[in-house]
């Protein structure tokens, strides 16, 4: 069901053992920007700590030059990270409110991953090198939402396993587009989970 990110790795470094530093979205996002694990209960984002000093990977990279910029296709309010996304030293926050199309939204999450992921795209082209930019997708979390007249494209056995199919080929469409600019070829693309399955919000951490 991910075609696209399969032949990816045959042409990647491929990481196949990993040790989750969150169970959700949240926890996984200060994990990968700021290499805080989920020590607390609560997400960091939430706790009385956020005021605290950190040095962050895009505060250190603006340090070095680097434009940097998040991008996600929710409203900031939803996932409540506004204040943490300027915090570990993002430039730019890009999200739903700011995006021009409504009819691409979703009516749950936000704006479908193949819409936002264009987007995206035409955002970095703005951009001069070097840039740093994270994109947080959505169209694989639940309720599994499909762009409308797309079902039958990626019809299956379930809805997880629809979603999963339209969130590949979403970005197989962002790869070949991106493919075609100038800042392609001296760019390192890393893709990786924000978190563990939903069986490990109910188990122990150590599960």
């Amino acid at each position: 069901y991910t075609p696209f990110l399969d032949s990816l790795s045959e042409h990647s470094l491929k990481f196949t053992n990993a040790f989750a530093n969150g169970r959700r979205s949240s926890q996984g996002l200060v994990a990968l920007t700021a290499g805080f694990p989920s020590l607390m209960d609560d997400p960091y984002m939430y706790s009385p700590y956020l005021e605290n000093k950190i040095y962050g990977l895009p505060q250190l990279l603006s340090g070095m030059g680097y434009k940097t910029s998040f991008f996600n296709g929710s409203s900031k309010e939803m996932l409540g990270w506004y204040n943490y996304i300027g915090h570990v030293g993002f430039d730019d926050y890009h999200n739903r409110d700011n995006y021009s199309n409504s009819d691409h939204d979703d009516g749950y999450w936000g704006i479908y991953d193949h819409y936002y992921l264009d987007h995206f795209c035409e955002v970095l082209n703005s951009y001069e090198e070097p840039f740093f930019s994270t994109f947080f997708s959505i169209s694989s979390h639940h309720p599994y939402s499909i762009p409308p007249g797309m079902e039958e494209q990626f019809e299956t056995r379930s809805e997880f396993l629809s979603a999963l199919l339209y969130a590949d080929w979403s970005l197989e469409q962002f790869f070949n587009r991106a493919s075609q600019e100038p800042w392609f070829s001296n760019t390192v693309f890393i893709l990786t989970a924000d978190h563990t399955n939903g069986a490990a919000w109910n188990s122990p951490d150590e599960n």
